[in-house]
């Protein structure tokens, strides 16, 4: 089975859907193309895999989806027959064929980049910095729990108009780009509705390629 991986853009309606529309959008647009796409059984519905979700009110120049092929084509070829059907409101960026020792898609990142436009303080980024630790309180589905952001968030950075934030994916659970802004800024919920907030790079998990066999003679 041939593997492919896209990564494409979200923004205006595209960002707006929720993940199960968008995979609906996804899914009709590859079945109309010209592409041969495995199917697990005949007629049925391609091979694909999406990324993680895109949070609300959010853009992102940093989604990705793999699809399986049953026919090997070259990515210049692909993109030029998904173009005619591909989303409005998104873009691919770029296609590339993945090795089958490849982990699932939603395995396989470590991090999230995100950029938050807004006025944001210095002062506060320093304090964060400096901290040892930075207790998270979380209601997750009608349950609390506590994250370290400093775990969580290994940079931080406040630049003119935006700051840049690195969120590591870590079993006990994820910050959301707007929890970090409401704890780390001291900020109320309400002040979210003025930022504006793009995923801009995701970072992946090492291959894991199969042990070598060693053969002895003797």
């Amino acid at each position: 089975m041939i593997r492919m991986r896209i990564r494409y853009s979200r923004s205006g309606q595209a960002a707006g859907l929720s993940f199960r529309d968008w995979s609906v959008v996804l899914h009709e647009a590859l079945s109309r193309s010209d592409t041969p796409l495995a199917r697990p059984e005949e007629k049925g519905r391609p091979r694909l895999t999406l990324g993680p979700p895109l949070g609300d009110g959010h853009t992102s120049r940093a989604e990705y989806l793999d699809i399986e092929l049953d026919a090997l084509i070259s990515a210049t070829e692909l993109a030029v027959r998904l173009a005619p059907y591909w989303p409005t409101d998104s873009s691919i960026l770029w296609l590339r064929r993945i090795p089958e020792a490849s982990r699932h898609l939603r395995a396989s990142f470590a991090a999230y980049w995100y950029t938050i436009r807004g006025e944001f303080s210095r002062d506060a980024a320093a304090r964060f910095r400096q901290a040892e630790s930075w207790p998270l309180l979380q209601q997750r589905k009608g349950r609390e729990r506590t994250l370290d952001l400093k775990k969580s968030v290994p940079w931080l950075e406040v630049q003119p108009g935006e700051i840049i934030v690195k969120i590591r994916v870590r079993a006990e659970g994820m910050p959301k780009p707007e929890e970090i802004v409401q704890s780390v800024f001291q900020l109320g919920q309400d002040a979210n509705s003025g930022f504006s907030i793009e995923r801009t790079a995701c970072e992946f998990l090492p291959i894991p390629y199969p042990r070598t066999q060693i053969m002895e003679w003797e």
